[in-house]
């Protein structure tokens, strides 16, 4: 089955362009207060919407950061294969899990909690900013992606946290704080194993060897 995500994004539209927009991400802003829908529209015909008030008299309060540990995501459909315009109903499954090796890596989910409860993923681009509680762990630069360090110790809980410091108007001030833990759970190395690429090398003041094509020197794996 095609991915229609794409497809749908081309085809979404506000009823009313007073009232909100949809940004390059296709996500809803509010510019003043009103009622407006998303609206799909095929041919002409409108097959979805969904409405939305927007209230421009609110402070968006931000409450706190969940954050949230992800390995995999994975999506099952009722009916399997669904015919065209047919009723799908679809079952996400969010897998997590302990971090089994050096250089293992998951991603973080972070939404921004509301102070009506509502939630919306914030990210890296929106001010988020993660960082790892103990050596175990480290983050890579300027994304939300946590990976086991070199040397990290064995069945450990490790914490990462995170700060939202969004730009503009609330530039430098922390407005939601979040953190999540991590379980390092690294097997017990039995064994190590030395993998050279060249098994015959010859000396450097082996000319002869040298002209044949004879490496004097050779890479290594250790595993």
């Amino acid at each position: 089955m095609a991915d229609g995500t794409s497809i749908i994004l081309s085809v979404l539209s506000v009823s009313n362009g007073s009232v909100a927009f949809l940004d390059s991400q296709s996500r809803v802003t509010g510019i003043a207060s009103g009622i407006a829908s998303v609206l799909v529209t095929v041919n002409g015909a409108v097959i979805g919407r969904a409405s939305f008030v927007v209230d421009a008299n609110k402070l968006a309060n931000v409450i706190a950061l969940s954050v949230l540990p992800v390995q995999s995501v994975s999506v099952a459909l009722t009916p399997v294969m669904p015919a065209r315009l047919s009723a799908v109903v679809a079952s996400v499954s969010v897998r997590t899990g302990p971090l089994s090796f050096e250089g293992d890596s998951q991603s973080v989910v972070t939404s921004a909690v509301f102070d009506d409860q509502t939630l919306m993923e914030v990210g890296v681009s929106d001010g988020v900013i993660f960082w790892a509680g103990d050596p175990n762990l480290s983050l890579l630069a300027a994304s939300s992606v946590v990976r086991v360090a070199t040397a990290a110790s064995n069945n450990s809980t490790s914490f990462v946290f995170a700060s939202l410091q969004p730009s503009g108007s609330c530039s430098s001030s922390v407005v939601g704080v979040g953190s999540t833990t991590f379980n390092v759970s690294l097997d017990a190395v039995s064994g190590i194993s030395v993998l050279v690429q060249q098994p015959v090398l010859a000396v450097p003041s082996d000319t002869t060897a040298i002209v044949v094509g004879l490496p004097t020197s050779s890479g290594y794996m250790c595993r």
